[in-house]
């Protein structure tokens, strides 16, 4: 008889431990799975974060040391870094800040509340597959959909876009720069007191 077996209490205590050892090893399995995962992601992102730090490091965001193995931060990169809505916070924070931070939009332009609500409605507008904002950019919208008093202000970002975008390739690095046309003229219509 099997249960009357001398055996029975070994063979059921190694059972037991076998079944403890296939469930470490499962365990163990998994562990090892998941952490090629991360590594595999690791390796990629090392690359992307350089690029990345390069243009950071070209548009003043940072400053090396010396010998190039330490970056700072520098207080236009603190305030950029603060900017939290916008596909791009480099786009914003270089063209938004006041000098000495940044390029002084406001500034530069002169511009009324309006504007500004058009120009920042622009520049953080929902970006889709296009990495200028779509096919409704601001840039090459038609002269007469564009209010006279914006034509300036979307001129100067544009060329302080496309000096972003050099950087930006340089580096191989593709993040969107939104000037939406539609957000401009809606914002500029709401903050001039249109009425819907």
């Amino acid at each position: 008889e099997v249960h009357a077996s001398p055996l029975l209490e070994h063979l059921l205590e190694t059972a037991k431990r076998r079944r403890a050892l296939r469930k470490q090893c499962l365990r163990r399995a998994e562990r090892l799975h998941s952490m090629s995962l991360t590594h595999k992601h690791d390796v990629h992102a090392w690359p992307s974060f350089l690029r990345y730090m390069g243009v950071l490091s070209d548009a003043t965001y940072l400053t090396m040391s010396a010998d190039n193995q330490k970056a700072f931060v520098t207080p236009l990169g603190v305030a950029a870094a603060r900017i939290t809505r916008g596909a791009n916070s480099l786009w914003l924070g270089s063209t938004l800040l006041p000098a000495p931070l940044g390029h002084d939009a406001f500034g530069a332009l002169d511009l009324c509340a309006s504007e500004v609500a058009a120009i920042i409605a622009a520049m953080t507008a929902e970006v889709r597959d296009h990495p200028f904002g779509g096919p409704f950019d601001a840039v090459e919208a038609p002269k007469e959909l564009l209010p006279e008093s914006l034509e300036g202000a979307v001129a100067w970002l544009g060329d302080e876009r496309w000096h972003l975008a050099e950087l930006q390739w340089r580096h191989g690095v593709n993040e969107p720069l939104p000037l939406s046309l539609d957000s401009m003229l809606v914002a500029h219509k709401w903050a001039s007191g249109a009425s819907w």
